[in-house]
């Protein structure tokens, strides 16, 4: 029925999805939340929006990467999980994880799309380098975050100096990872160490979304004399 039709328009799996067109010109009731419904005639337009799953390149196959897939698999996340062990790879991953096995990860890199959140945790330390330059070599990403200690960000640091990189271009590398935004986890468990991760990317992703304004207001308007009633949700950038 249309009352049933108006219902599931509001429901919270539905609303951060669509656009619905609803005539409601029988009379039907709509639902409010916290009250009854309220009768209007006409036309219902509701407009939101859905915006596409944030990207994350996972460099390295290892118990931390495969930790870390696991915590993004609970996330709205579009996941590339990158090695040249192809054979290290599980057989099963979440849905949202797409296994890349390459033997020039630099090229995902280079092609890795705006605002992508790019984690380097391969088995080996030259690897690791040429990743981290190569992601240096652009400044559209979000979040680059680099396996290791503060030795090695320091080695990392005064091989690009070098290299003629200016090194304020470092200072954006999470590096240690896991220890930034007041997270204080300082365990060495591949599970904690992922946890710890996926928080910050999650915390980076929601400053990028606040800057955005990511805080929408979405109104239901009725193409007749009535009033606008306004729904008010958080979008997901």
């Amino acid at each position: 029925s249309g009352g049933d039709n108006l219902a599931a328009a509001f429901s919270p799996e539905l609303v951060d999805a669509f656009i619905y067109v609803i005539d409601v010109s029988g009379g039907d009731k709509i639902p409010r939340k916290g009250g009854p419904g309220i009768k209007r005639s006409g036309l219902l337009v509701i407009n939101v929006v859905h915006p596409d799953a944030f990207p994350v390149l996972i460099f390295g196959n290892g118990h931390v990467g495969r930790a870390l897939v696991q915590v993004l698999g609970a996330l709205p996340a579009s996941v590339r999980w990158i090695d040249s062990r192809e054979e290290d790879f599980p057989d099963a991953v979440p849905a949202n994880v797409e296994v890349v096995a390459t033997d020039h990860p630099e090229e995902e890199i280079a092609q890795a799309p705006h605002g992508a959140f790019i984690v380097v945790l391969t088995h080996s330390h030259p690897l690791d380098f040429a990743l981290v330059e190569a992601a240096l070599a652009r400044d559209d990403w979000r979040y680059l975050g680099l396996i290791g200690s503060r030795s090695k960000r320091a080695q990392f640091e005064r091989r690009l100096a070098a290299r003629g990189m200016d090194t304020g271009q470092f200072a954006r590398v999470t590096c240690p990872i896991g220890m930034r935004n007041g997270i204080a986890i300082r365990s060495k468990e591949p599970g904690a160490i992922a946890i710890a991760v996926a928080a910050e990317i999650v915390a980076v992703r929601e400053a990028a979304a606040k800057d955005a304004g990511a805080d929408k207001i979405f109104r239901t308007t009725f193409r007749s004399s009535s009033p606008i009633v306004a729904l008010r949700k958080k979008s997901r950038v």
